[in-house]
């Protein structure tokens, strides 16, 4: 997602989780399928099936089905946000390649600038994001933001929260493995933006915000992902809906028209061109795409695209 969406999400967050956070009781009950949500959308000669992703999940969350599985079997090609997803080292590896001329740092190492504390912390987040060694070895000599991204972005969150467990990783490496294409709705460059021309003392504000621990904020992050992504995860769909609208209530806070509606509409253009051809294909994004006023689905129907819920 772009960059400065998690900054966005947090100070809406701040202003108006209480009613994201009320007692599961309260929210109004739907009809649950279990696994992950899903639509499938067909034509004479096209199949194109949709699903939503969390990019962070805890260990042992059973999101995949025979349902799902069967239809990742028939497609040929995965699209993801970005194709670099599906890979262990994509993202860093590609920061790198994209962004080499940008990373170097003017100051000092990175290490001379934090706490012995955020050392550990650092050294701890690099083990449990099982960063590649080539990629660690970087990061004193880099920019603070790139080590934001080179560790997990799960370590905010704590508990057993992990990257290596996200639906769009593990999706794409299942495809893969059975040979087909995995390609990108967009590309790194759009989403990281001139991420890496901020001034160093506002990296280093976001990588100790990354690194920082049993604080208030991370147990509201906490909570709102226990209780809208890993429903979502089990096909309970009501609390994204519910954090979607929260978003919808200060959209110049969210940046909700630039984070969902255009991108969704960027995204129905190219599954157009898609249906246009012929094929099985399997679309994964991020669950809030997927929810709400300018939901993927919807941007579709504008186009006389019909989903139906599979």
């Amino acid at each position: 997602m772009p960059a400065a969406f998690g900054h966005m999400l947090r100070a809406l967050f701040a202003s108006a989780a209480a009613s994201l956070l009320a007692p599961a009781e309260a929210q109004t009950t739907q009809p649950v399928q279990s696994g992950l949500p899903m639509w499938v959308i067909r034509d004479d000669d096209s199949t194109i099936y949709i699903t939503g992703t969390v990019h962070i999940l805890p260990d042992n969350v059973a999101w995949r089905t025979e349902k799902l599985d069967a239809a990742l079997s028939e497609a040929t090609e995965l699209w993801l946000e970005i194709a670099e997803i599906s890979e262990p080292a994509g993202i860093t590896t590609g920061i790198l390649s994209i962004y080499g001329d940008k990373l170097a740092t003017d100051g000092p190492p990175l290490s001379s600038r934090l706490t012995e504390r955020e050392r550990g912390l650092l050294a701890d987040a690099i083990r449990e994001a099982e960063t590649p060694p080539e990629i660690a070895a970087k990061i004193d000599g880099m920019k603070p933001l790139y080590a934001v991204y080179a560790i997990d972005r799960a370590h905010q969150l704590g508990g057993d929260y992990r990257s290596k467990n996200g639906i769009d990783r593990i999706l794409g490496g299942l495809a893969r493995a059975q040979g087909d294409t995995v390609r990108g709705l967009e590309t790194m460059e759009f989403q990281l933006g001139d991420a890496f021309d901020l001034p160093e003392d506002e990296q280093l504000a976001a990588l100790r915000e990354r690194l920082a621990t049993d604080n208030p904020e991370q147990r509201r992050l906490k909570r709102m992902s226990d209780l809208a992504y890993i429903d979502w995860a089990y096909g309970k769909t009501q609390m994204v809906e519910a954090l979607a609208a929260l978003m919808y209530i200060a959209p110049e806070v969210s940046g909700v028209h630039a984070l969902l509606r255009d991108r969704n509409e960027n995204w129905a253009a190219q599954i157009e061109d898609l249906l246009a051809g012929s094929g099985v294909s399997f679309i994964a994004v991020g669950a809030l795409h997927l929810v709400g006023p300018d939901s993927l689905q919807k941007r579709l129907g504008l186009r006389g695209i019909k989903t139906a819920r599979y």
